[in-house]
């Protein structure tokens, strides 16, 4: 049972933690090696707090925290660093980018179980596109992410999870550019390194149709369409009960960016999803998205909107989000300000009989995050973040005869430097 308790009850609030200001955008010249490819390596350091080290719902364990960040990419030379785009010269058939980052995590706690959830985050990445100009082009995108995670009770355990996603496309651009087409198809391979975990891994294939279409020079069409083939979980490894179904997540969305002003973007969607989950519930309905952008000043903005959608999950067949967000960039000469608010009304359809909880969930998840970078220079930033999280349901899971309540509080404040070499 402690095993399925790990996944489900932590796994969601992986995805419910959004990104917050963790990235800095510092720049240098980077290494020119050969004609067309520049080297740029970063390097950071971070400290802070984090209120409750294993997202648990009562008595939370405070610890400090220190990041180590390194970073490589390769990609492209800037045109500038070029000869392309010179009279006579001809432009490149390929655009690349990739990269790798690591980001090693050790918290600076007496207690024996934080200090074993040390560990080392991964992400790689590749981007490729040839005939990139032309009017047909075709590309490869693959990223790679090792999440580290610490369970949500006191144990040296934790739930480190590798996900490689790589998607590949064809895009057609007939006629002066108005219209273009382009041909997915998605795999995702989704791994856990804890052995009691083993049933949840699993690999996804998606295929994808998107058309856009240019109007005037401020408003752009599309529409997206894809359907998925999601195989199984825990049949096996659960001593042959399925801990959940097979799935073909379909959706079909028509969506429009434009400007009403110079300074007012809107953008909108809408569309039709279905699961067609094998067993159990099934999600059916619409799909809603609507994002406003306001640039008040130069170099301010502000961000709201609503999302209405539905995901597969580990920890049941499906949920569904109403998600309620906004966000705010202004940057004051040197110093670049970020703020953030996101609230999601989350529910949960056909959890499984295994957790013990009941078929289904809700809950209420906020995240509110404040940011302020100072560049010293354009390659040198000092950093600082302060993130609040909170996921709060009446679900519980049933764990060795005792109901266990996966809500949580997170508070963590972080301050750095972070340079680009």
């Amino acid at each position: 049972m402690k095993p399925i308790l790990l996944v489900g009850a932590v796994l969601p609030l992986i995805w419910a933690t959004p990104a917050l200001a963790q990235d800095v955008d510092v720049e240098a010249a980077g290494y020119k090696v050969g004609e067309g490819t520049v080297v740029h390596p970063t390097v950071g350091v971070t400290t802070g707090i984090t209120s409750n080290v294993f997202r648990e719902d009562e008595e939370p364990l405070l610890s400090p925290v220190l990041n180590l960040l390194a970073s490589l990419s390769i990609a492209s030379a800037p045109i500038e660093r070029t000869d392309a785009g010179a009279p006579g010269v001809a432009q490149s058939a390929m655009d690349f980018s990739a990269g790798v980052d690591l980001h090693y995590r050790e918290y600076l706690s007496s207690h024996e179980a934080a200090r074993k959830q040390r560990d080392l985050g991964i992400g790689a990445r590749l981007h490729l596109v040839a005939f990139p100009q032309g009017k047909v082009s075709f590309g490869i995108d693959d990223a790679f992410v090792r999440y580290i995670q610490p369970t949500n009770f006191e144990s040296a355990s934790d739930l480190d999870r590798d996900i490689n996603k790589v998607r590949a496309h064809l895009a057609l651009m007939p006629g002066g550019g108005a219209l273009a087409l382009k041909l997915r198809y998605e795999n995702t391979i989704d791994f856990f390194e804890n052995d009691g975990s083993e049933f949840a891994n699993r690999v996804q294939h998606l295929f994808g149709l998107r058309v856009d279409w240019r109007f005037l020079p401020i408003t752009r069409f599309y529409f997206d369409g894809s359907i998925g083939i999601f195989g199984p979980l825990g049949s096996s490894d659960l001593g042959g009960t399925a801990f959940k179904q097979t799935s073909n997540p379909l959706r079909l969305i028509l969506g429009a960016d434009t400007k009403i002003t110079a300074a007012t973007t809107v953008n909108f969607y809408g569309g039709f999803g279905k699961g067609f989950y094998a067993v159990g519930d099934d999600f059916t309905g619409p799909l809603i998205g609507l994002k406003l952008g306001y640039r008040y000043s130069p170099f301010g903005r502000v961000q709201i909107g609503y999302d209405y959608n539905f995901q597969d999950s580990v920890a049941a067949n499906f949920f569904t989000d109403h998600k309620f967000f906004l966000t705010l960039d202004q940057q004051v000469k040197r110093v670049v300000l970020k703020v953030g608010l996101d609230a999601r009304l989350r529910h949960y359809g056909s959890v499984p009989m295994q957790l013990g909880g009941g078929p289904e969930r809700d809950d209420f998840i906020f995240s509110a995050l404040a940011g302020a970078n100072y560049l010293v220079r354009d390659w040198l930033a000092i950093t600082f973040d302060y993130r609040f999280v909170t996921d709060q349901t009446d679900f519980r899971y049933m764990f060795g005869g005792a109901a266990d309540d996966p809500s949580y509080v997170l508070h963590q404040a972080m301050i750095g430097v972070r340079a680009a070499l």
